[in-house]
């Protein structure tokens, strides 16, 4: 396949995921495009388009949260060079006052501190430890319990 063609193929899933209405085939498509993120081509696109859907919240929003959590999987130098541009979406996201979206954000944000290899690399990401503390004591008071022990052991 030329360089033209993966690049069509990227962003028709990119354009896919967002517009999948169903969250678990959503969440499908999302582990694609984190698989697709891990080849050595460059993906220009994805990052921007995932602070975009991070900041139109609802399923978009759910849906990058997962890519999120996905990519240090399949792309963790993508994740780690990029970690600073994430910081303002994640810090926003776990405000959220809808449990769910803070779930994902708890766990994305933990995501990409699991592939920032130095204190140097973390630091800026220290604000957001209180933040997330908050996110799995809302899980917890949620009743969520299942969930709040899923965060913590992964």
């Amino acid at each position: 396949m030329t360089t033209e063609g993966r690049a069509f193929v990227r962003n028709s899933l990119l354009e896919l995921m967002f517009a999948e209405p169903v969250l678990s085939m959503a969440h499908r498509i999302a582990h694609c495009v984190a698989q697709c993120a891990g080849t050595p081509e460059p993906w220009p696109e994805l990052l921007p388009a995932v602070c975009a859907a991070l900041s139109q919240g609802g399923g978009q929003g759910q849906v990058a949260l997962f890519v999120l959590e996905q990519l240090p999987t399949y792309a963790p130098e993508m994740m780690a060079s990029n970690a600073a541009a994430l910081l303002q979406p994640l810090t926003d996201t776990l405000a959220s006052a809808d449990v769910r979206f803070r779930v994902g954000s708890l766990k994305a944000t933990s995501a990409v501190l699991l592939v920032l290899e130095s204190d140097q690399a973390r630091a800026p990401f220290a604000p957001l430890l209180q933040p997330m503390l908050g996110a799995l004591a809302a899980v917890l008071q949620a009743g969520h319990e299942l969930e709040a022990r899923e965060i913590v052991t992964t």
